[in-house]
């Protein structure tokens, strides 16, 4: 399959190009493999100074209500109880394999102890002094009697070393911060969405949109919901929130307008898809529709680019390239 895109300074495609491509997958897969950045924007009249966020028009979110927050909590919880358990054993184990080696420890260095006295009583009766060396060549076939003097002095400031670097101690050292690190990072999401479930229960409403800071947003949403972007929850539950502006009260809001076709950023994170946008009719999302007043005259930024400013009537809404790439 071909995809027909056209590159520009601030833009990735541009939705009237023609495309031979409708599985939006494949172009994502596509276009995040090129390391394609967003340019961050600005967006305002020109005669009156009517502002928007910055950005590319919006951004990236998760939704969740109370019931899946419950049961991601739990599900988290009942994670952090295994990792717990499993630290445990592994501190236990560690305990037993450093006793193990220290009794082996100490059981050498009584042999050792024999071996200098043995060594001792050869220099004495059998050789007479200066020809040490000879006689461990011949009995020992090791070390001479000052080597293994060191090595018995030093041996207990030696065995805090040996034990934390025999192999067996290093592997479960090295899975105990492991385990820590995964422990902590879902400790530290059970307190992320505590949060975000009281402020939900705060506002009142039946689901909430946590936005997805890029880069990383889709591991971000990953995180959240628990699930790899293949899943199908992980569609279900995310999308593309733009910045928009009701035009008879001016009240500014965020939407997922799926029928928005100008901003090539929504396609490029799939919402809607290729498909969905050039040989179909886009799944909706959210009604086009003021939150304030009720009106259906609204309009994202992208739509306004270029367009009569809505408050003055008199300026042109501009984007303004900052040469800045998130």
């Amino acid at each position: 399959m071909l995809l027909c895109i056209e590159l520009r300074a601030s833009r990735v495609l541009n939705p009237l190009l023609k495309v031979n491509i409708f599985t939006s997958h494949a172009v994502i897969t596509l276009l995040r493999g090129a390391c394609i950045l967003p340019p961050v924007n600005k967006y305002r009249c020109n005669n009156c100074g009517l502002s928007f966020p910055e950005g590319w028009g919006g951004y990236f979110y998760v939704e969740v209500d109370e019931d899946f927050l419950n049961k991601r909590i739990i599900d988290l919880e009942a994670k952090i109880e295994l990792y717990q358990r499993v630290l445990r054993d592994i501190d236990r184990y560690i305990f037993e394999l450093t006793e193990r080696i220290l009794r082996d420890l100490e059981e050498f260095k009584d042999r050792l102890q024999e071996v200098i006295q043995q060594a001792r009583m050869i220099e004495r009766y059998e050789y007479g002094e200066g020809i040490i060396e000879r006689a461990f060549d011949r009995i020992l076939s090791i070390r001479s009697i000052e080597e293994l003097r060191e090595e018995l002095a030093h041996i207990e400031m030696q065995n805090k070393e040996f034990i934390k670097d025999a192999p067996l101690i290093r592997l479960l050292v090295d899975l105990k911060k492991y385990i820590e690190s995964r422990m902590h990072k879902a400790e530290s999401l059970v307190k992320e969405l505590g949060d975000t479930r009281e402020q939900l229960r705060a506002s009142g409403k039946k689901s909430i949109r946590i936005p997805c800071p890029h880069p990383g947003e889709i591991e971000c949403a990953e995180r959240i919901l628990g699930v790899p972007s293949t899943h199908p929850l992980f569609k279900q539950k995310t999308g593309f929130n733009s910045y928009a502006i009701c035009l008879d009260c001016l009240h500014h809001f965020e939407a997922d307008f799926r029928d928005e076709k100008v901003n090539e950023w929504r396609l490029w994170y799939g919402y809607p898809s290729f498909k969905e946008a050039f040989r179909g009719k886009p799944q909706v999302k959210d009604e086009r529709k003021c939150p304030k007043c009720g009106s259906t005259n609204v309009k994202t930024v992208f739509e306004l680019i270029g367009k009569q400013c809505p408050r003055c009537r008199v300026g042109v809404i501009e984007e303004i390239e900052t040469g800045i790439m998130a």
